[in-house]
């Protein structure tokens, strides 16, 4: 297993690299992260998810957001199976279908 480093944004946009708790594990081979959500003033329980495509262990890993103190935690049932050697994931963020 390898691990992604995890870093905090600054209200300047600089980024710090946590010394506590800093990384989190992902597959092997990771090639691509995504991440999806935030939260927000308007919607502080918004959930954030980070996503690893893992090429080499042939899945993706996903990982929440803990609101309280910012490190991610892994998603129950990941890593996600994928295709064989996963070079991207992409997400998109999700909009309610209305009905007419």
């Amino acid at each position: 297993m390898l691990v992604v480093n995890i870093f905090s944004v600054g209200s300047n946009g600089q980024l710090t690299r946590l010394s506590s708790g800093g990384t989190v594990q992902v597959g092997n081979g990771p090639t691509c992260i995504s991440v999806t959500g935030a939260p927000s003033n308007t919607d502080p329980h918004h959930a954030a998810y980070l996503y690893t495509s893992n090429q080499l262990s042939n899945n993706i890993s996903g990982e929440q957001l803990n609101e309280s103190n910012g490190t991610l935690v892994q998603m129950i049932d990941s890593p996600f199976g994928g295709s064989s050697l996963p070079a991207c994931v992409v997400t998109v963020q999700a909009f309610p279908i209305r009905s007419r």
